[in-house]
């Protein structure tokens, strides 16, 4: 097929364009934008189109019924394909991360796009990428397990990469979106989970100090490690240290719950921690957790066995206030598993019956449709436990 033509330099309308667009707030004025560009003859190259699908997802969020019934919407996913195949040097390194860290964002289907950016990773090789557009690129992926074919090479490749590449220019953010992204795409390097990679992103992220991570990046990264099997002792401590000294304001329901399982996933003792994770549950009524909020601090508190019985209590109260809607099968069995643990160990006397019953009466409901064997042999131990006479 020969070689691909090289990258022009952009025109002055181009510039223009890009400029026009990194303004833009509104997803419907990015595609009207470049639409009246096509219209007035401007050549829209591989920049704008970046520019473009990324300010639609950064500004847009879901996918409003305006926005999808947009034929434009359609016409730049086909546009930015059809330009990656036929010269994808029209995309920088960071225009390719963006692509697909937008096309993921908003949760379109499009493998054609997510393969033709495998083949211009694969042509131009990794060292063109820095640790933003790595870890871009892997948390497209990892939020859309399955999309395209062939991937798991290159993802490989990100993950030998980034295990000897200096980690110089590595900020918090791509640090713990790109051990999200490892973790939760159960990548497997050498045998070992690829937790080589993980305990040396653990350890960068000790060095730039946890004060410099959002909450959100704090949590996600430690449920990064306790899922990949990464122990990290030094960072977990300087994580209790940092909020113990600190306060919970920053943490709402979900980044509460992942950090209490990821300490307790990996068994770091932390109990100031958890004090002050149950004293900060009181005073919230735990008003705002869903369903796998609720089931994940229960199995939390359940196993390191600090404040147990206070947590579910409110766990409880919880759960006969709005009821099991919104339960799935994982949460319902994790639910089940907390209470009847916790009599197990003598963490609490009462607690449980009550739920389990509520439990019951909803499988029931659901017939047990395909539930795993082990999921059925966790419910019926719980039961037993509780001395429930369901199961």
């Amino acid at each position: 097929a020969g070689p691909k033509p090289h990258a022009v330099k952009p025109t002055l309308e181009q510039l223009a364009l890009n400029r026009e667009l990194s303004q833009l707030d509104s997803p419907v004025a990015v595609l009207e934008a470049l639409q009246g560009a096509s219209e007035r003859g401007i050549a829209i190259n591989g920049t704008n189109l970046a520019t473009g699908i990324h300010r639609i997802a950064s500004r847009g969020g879901g996918l409003k019924p305006n926005l999808l019934r947009n034929p434009w919407l359609g016409a730049l996913l086909n546009l930015i394909y059809k330009r990656l195949s036929e010269n994808g040097d029209e995309f920088n390194a960071r225009e390719l991360s963006s692509v697909a860290w937008a096309i993921a964002k908003l949760g379109f289907k499009v493998d054609l796009v997510f393969s033709a950016i495998r083949v211009e990773m694969e042509r131009r090789g990794l060292a063109l990428f820095n640790w933003h557009d790595l870890s871009n690129l892997m948390w497209a992926h990892a939020v859309t397990p399955g999309r395209g074919k062939g991937w798991e090479e290159p993802l490989m490749g990100v993950v030998r990469d980034a295990e000897v590449r200096p980690l110089a220019g590595m900020v918090p953010q791509a640090l713990s979106n790109l051990a999200w992204a490892v973790s939760t795409l159960g990548l497997s390097h050498g045998g070992n989970s690829a937790q080589c990679l993980l305990l040396r992103l653990a350890e960068h992220a000790c060095s730039l100090g946890v004060s410099a991570f959002k909450p959100q990046e704090v949590s996600a990264l430690l449920w990064a490690m306790a899922v990949g099997g990464a122990r990290a002792p030094r960072l977990f401590s300087m994580v209790e240290e940092h909020v113990v000294q600190g306060s919970m304001a920053g943490y709402n329901a979900q980044k509460v719950s992942a950090l209490a399982c990821a300490f307790a996933q990996v068994g770091h003792s932390a109990p100031q921690l958890f004090s002050m994770i149950a004293e900060s549950l009181m005073e919230r009524a735990m008003a705002s957790f869903n369903a796998a909020n609720t089931a994940s601090i229960a199995w939390a508190f359940a196993s390191v066995g600090f404040e147990t019985e206070e947590v579910l209590g409110a766990v409880e109260e919880r759960v006969w206030q709005v009821g099991l809607q919104g339960f799935g099968e994982t949460h319902l069995v994790l639910l089940c598993w907390a209470f009847a643990y916790a009599k197990y160990r003598g963490l609490t006397e009462s607690l449980g019956r009550d739920t389990l019953s509520m439990v019951e009466v909803e499988l029931r409901k659901r017939r047990f449709k395909d539930v795993p064997d082990a999921h059925l042999a966790t419910l019926a131990w719980a039961f037993a436990r509780q001395g429930h006479p369901g199961g």
